[in-house]
């Protein structure tokens, strides 16, 4: 399977060379950072206002580097935790109530297949307890955090290519978890994995992607239960996905990044989103220009109240951001390029303006702060 090779790219990842992304339309000239990795989270671990950088390493760094954020979209210290395993890209939430941002990884040793999810709990000052593993299913990719059950405690949720469905870790509220629950979605290889209130019932419902070229999708009982899967074909290989209002009805729908045809070009699909847990038209997108898609991160690039997405893709190492139209569709796209390799990618506003910055993991990371000159 295509996709796998995604776990497999040591020597792309941990290269040294400079990206040298384009400054041309939504975004500043890149800023670099002296670490390279797989995945980007964001947020404020040490509650001084400013967004923070959680980056995780290759396939064979075990470790977790912490960029504190300036008030400017300048990040300066950088703190390093050792995982038990490689990790794949980190969720944050306050597991024990203090107040505090933590931290959650899916770990794995390619190698011997040795799963589990890292906990970090977090000190409020931008540094972090040791590392506590939890077991989950096989080969965990993708997690979530969320409160499925309703009792206050944040929970942890993961998919992987080897569980056979979703993987549940329920918080005692002091940042521990109870032994996993499997939720099960037997005969199918999960990649992605997001979560949301899809049929407004206020509680959170699961969407997965799948080898098998669906979104699976889990709606929640709100008591840590979930209604048996129903499946939703889409565009071919699909993989990191988020949930979000593309066409602006009022419905979360799924987006995700696509290996379209054989070769893989780049795409995204946009499964539209009815309201009530189910999904109906699936729209695709070909980037027309790279393969190999690996992440993506939506969010309003334009500042023109529509959703927008910037993805990563492999070959060449470059980002393309499709400018949203507000209906689900991107009939605008640009292509900023990179010398090496690029990989995860997030958002949020760095430097306080009001505008949805980026920042991009690979051979190192890099932050492209929004030029507000979106057209």
């Amino acid at each position: 399977m295509r996709f796998m090779n995604l776990l497999f790219v040591l020597s792309w990842l941990l290269t040294t060379a400079l990206p040298q992304a384009s400054a041309a339309g939504c975004f500043l000239k890149p800023v670099f950072y002296n670490a390279g990795g797989i995945a980007v989270a964001v947020g404020d671990v040490n509650n001084d206002g400013n967004l923070d950088l959680v980056v995780t390493g290759g396939p064979s760094a075990k470790t977790l580097t912490i960029f504190l954020g300036n008030a400017d979209g300048s990040f300066g210290t950088r703190n390093q935790y050792p995982l038990p395993q490689p990790g794949h890209k980190a969720v944050l939430g306050d597991f024990n109530r203090d107040g505090n941002l933590d931290i959650a990884v899916p770990v794995q040793d390619f190698r011997f297949h040795v799963p589990g999810m890292s906990v970090l709990l977090g000190n409020g000052d931008g540094t972090f307890q040791s590392a506590v593993l939890y077991s989950v299913g096989e080969s965990p990719m993708a997690a979530v955090v969320g409160d499925f059950n309703h009792d206050g405690k944040l929970d942890i949720a993961v998919a992987g290519t080897g569980a056979g469905g979703i993987t549940l870790l329920l918080g005692h509220g002091d940042g521990t978890f109870a032994g996993q629950q499997l939720i099960p979605d037997p005969n199918s290889v999960l990649v992605g994995l997001a979560t949301g209130d899809l049929n407004g019932d206020g509680n959170l419902d699961f969407v997965a992607t799948s080898v098998e070229n669906n979104i699976d999708v889990f709606v929640g009982n709100g008591d840590g239960t979930f209604q048996p899967v129903k499946k939703y074909a889409v565009g071919n290989g699909p993989g990191e996905v988020w949930v979000a209002d593309m066409n602006r009805d009022g419905k979360l729908d799924a987006t995700m990044v696509n290996w379209l045809g054989e070769e893989g070009d780049t795409g995204i699909s946009v499964a539209l989103g009815n309201g009530d847990g189910t999904f109906g038209t699936t729209r695709v997108t070909s980037a027309g220009s790279g393969k190999r898609p690996i992440s993506l991160a939506v969010a309003d690039f334009g500042n023109d109240g529509v959703p927008d997405v910037l993805e990563t893709s492999e070959i060449p190492s470059q980002l393309a951001l499709y400018r949203g139209a507000g209906d689900g569709t991107f009939p605008k796209k640009a292509f900023f390029s990179a010398a090496s390799s690029v990989y995860g990618v997030e958002t949020g506003d760095f430097n306080h303006d009001g505008r949805a910055d980026a920042v991009v993991t690979g051979g190192r990371t890099f932050v492209l702060l929004n030029s507000g000159q979106c057209h």
